[in-house]
């Protein structure tokens, strides 16, 4: 009884952390910064780097083994800043209403490591716009996809904006894209909603006159890697939260099953027509 109960928590922290854009748990700061002859700047960590540019219109480009590069642009707020260089190995791009700041900080799930670029919107004041465009250059045959479409979530327990996965022309989550939410100088949250327009993810912050400036916000930008790869298709995803949903309508049956046999055999028969040998096994890798 233990083991499926483990293993049908596994699935939904494996899945929820999957539709969050695999959010970290513990983050620090890590990598280097150089300034480049055009005057943009380098950030290198060990998995990928970054190279920002000399002006906040252009595009900064996150490369990967696994795939290359991603180019994507800054906020459109800050398109007439150029990048100045901070302790910690931070970049910002400054303007009188707005700032952004970038680094690599190292994430941690499930005593698994790995980076993500994190871009800060800092907004200063109630001048600032409240519509922020982020554009992405993905390679040919790549697109953003809201993940609550991807994965057909449909619960009224999860309403709204998730992330945003990036997936290949095999419809393959490859990386994705989180967003926190708004919070002011109070520690208050501010409302905020989200749309993806072809290659641009809109986001229009809900700031007013009551508002306690400035407000931060950020942006992770998962690079590919092993993790996403292959983890989960949109086959998969549909199946799991179908079997998940099963799983509350059988779960009676495996325990009265239980109690009349006392048979952990019964249970471990039952908890793998339930939810399938493939996800057994992986998770039982965790």
């Amino acid at each position: 009884m233990k083991r499926f109960s483990c293993i049908c928590i596994a699935i939904v922290m494996l899945f929820v952390g999957t539709a969050a854009g695999f959010a970290e748990n513990k983050q620090s700061e890590v990598g280097s910064v150089s300034k480049t002859e055009k005057g943009g700047y380098d950030l290198k960590g060990k998995e990928f780097s970054v190279s920002l540019p000399a002006h906040g219109d252009e595009f900064a480009e996150l490369k990967s083994d696994l795939m290359g590069s991603i180019q994507l642009g800054l906020p459109d707020a800050v398109y007439q800043a150029s990048p100045i260089a901070l302790p910690r190995g931070v970049v910002k791009y400054d303007t009188p209403n707005v700032a952004v700041t970038e680094k690599i900080l190292k994430g941690k799930k499930k005593k698994k490591s790995f980076e993500f670029l994190q871009s800060t919107t800092i907004i200063k004041n109630d001048n600032a716009s409240k519509v922020h465009r982020y554009k992405y250059k993905l390679p040919k045959g790549y697109k953003l996809v809201d993940s609550r479409k991807y994965e057909r979530i449909k619960t009224k327990k999860q309403k709204g904006f998730l992330g945003v996965y990036i997936i290949d022309k095999h419809k393959t989550v490859v990386s994705s894209i989180s967003f926190t939410k708004p919070i002011d100088a109070q520690g208050k949250e501010v409302t905020t909603s989200y749309k993806i327009e072809k290659d641009t993810i809109v986001q229009k912050v809900g700031f007013t006159g009551k508002t306690a400036f400035p407000v931060k916000m950020h942006r992770k930008n998962h690079p590919p890697r092993t993790i996403y790869i292959g983890k989960i298709t949109k086959k998969e995803a549909i199946r799991v939260r179908s079997r998940l949903k099963a799983y509350k309508f059988a779960h009676s049956i495996t325990v009265s099953l239980f109690l009349v046999t006392g048979k952990y055999k019964v249970i471990s028969i039952f908890s793998g027509w339930l939810v399938g040998e493939k996800w057994e096994r992986l998770i039982e890798k965790y």
